[in-house]
């Protein structure tokens, strides 16, 4: 692996490209040119519309799809001209090269993943959980219990900046010997940290050290994809945590990469078929979406007609038009939340 933001853990100075990339895909073009046809063109499901009269499917080129502007983007001033779009590069270099190397040689040789081969998908995977809109849903609501490195002493009076990583923490007081009550602005800069945090953290290690295998559908069976496309299932009630969860990723319409954390590669693969079946992985997969289902059937939809069912959509011109404000507002929302007053806070046990 090369030495860089999202794989190691050194302090590294940020590197932008000469031209910042604007247009931010949160799910790769590559992963998606699998359900693409020869145009690079994909059918979409929109689970949100703003009347029933929107029809079911429409197309839609990759270069467009599951992409949202400046979404990674870093605001350091207040100035766009000096905006930074390293976690792009980074995740680009770091994240997706690899992973595209590795599923289009496993596509070619129909083989399973060796170790590091699924080390890289597991990275992969995980990212792909954490990097997505509903990712940064997630990373919103559970923010209280990310754990940060400690703060100890008196609380001082400025603004603590998380080191590199551009978060604005404000101390609140001190709740007992050499801890600190803190606000964290929670916005892209965040979502950024935590993402990283979490690839290197006790999640990362569990994701890498799991048993993935790659699934062939039967064919009576097609995958789609989503703009959620890590899918996470806890096995039994008593699970806890991450463990013991089920964990898919679709890689082509023909393939389902999946792993249980924490189990044997013996359980893995005796689960599929058992208790991991090919019509309750499409069923997963369809739930699992955000927003947009990707399907590579052709027109008029052929095997997609359970879409609707498992996945019926909201018609809601009020709500659709939220959230294609939220989305034209969002780089100006989140440059105030980064540099200047904090938009949302959430508090935080240091």
């Amino acid at each position: 692996m090369t030495d860089n933001v999202y794989v190691t853990h050194g302090k590294k100075e940020r590197q932008s490209s000469a031209v910042i990339t604007r247009n931010n895909h949160y799910v790769p073009q590559f992963y998606l040119k699998a359900w693409a046809d020869k145009r690079k063109q994909i059918r979409v499901y929109d689970t949100l519309v703003p009347s029933q009269s929107v029809p079911l499917w429409r197309t839609q080129s990759i270069k467009s799809a599951a992409s949202w502007p400046d979404f990674y983007t870093h605001s350091i001033s207040p100035n766009p001209d000096e905006d930074d779009d390293f976690t792009e590069d980074a995740l680009d270099r770091d994240i997706e090269q690899p992973a595209s190397e590795v599923l289009r040689r496993l596509a070619d040789n129909g083989t399973q993943p060796g170790f590091q081969d699924s080390e890289i998908l597991a990275n992969f995977t995980l990212i792909q959980y954490l990097r997505t809109p509903a990712g940064y849903l997630r990373l919103r609501d559970t923010i209280d219990a990310i754990e940060l490195p400690p703060i100890t002493g008196a609380p001082p009076s400025d603004d603590l900046p998380c080191e590199e990583e551009g978060i604005g923490i404000r101390p609140m007081g001190m709740i007992e010997k050499g801890s600190l009550l803190v606000e964290i602005a929670v916005n892209r800069a965040t979502h950024q940290f935590c993402m990283k945090r979490l690839l290197h953290g006790m999640i990362g290690q569990l994701f890498r050290s799991s048993a993935w295998t790659i699934a062939d559908m039967p064919a009576t069976v097609t995958l789609p994809t989503s703009d959620d496309p890590t899918v996470r299932i806890p096995m039994s009630p008593r699970s806890r945590g991450l463990k013991e969860s089920l964990v898919l990723l679709p890689i082509s319409p023909h393939r389902i990469l999946y792993t249980i954390l924490g189990a044997s590669r013996a359980t893995v693969r005796s689960a599929w078929g058992g208790t991991v079946t090919a019509a309750g992985v499409r069923r997963a997969v369809i739930r699992n979406a955000y927003r947009y289902i990707y399907s590579s059937n052709p027109e008029p939809p052929s095997g997609d007609g359970d879409v609707p069912v498992i996945r019926p959509r909201t018609a809601s011109a009020a709500l659709w038009e939220a959230k294609n404000r939220e989305r034209v507002e969002w780089s100006d929302t989140q440059r105030l939340s980064e540099v200047e007053l904090p938009a949302k806070m959430s508090r935080a046990r240091l």
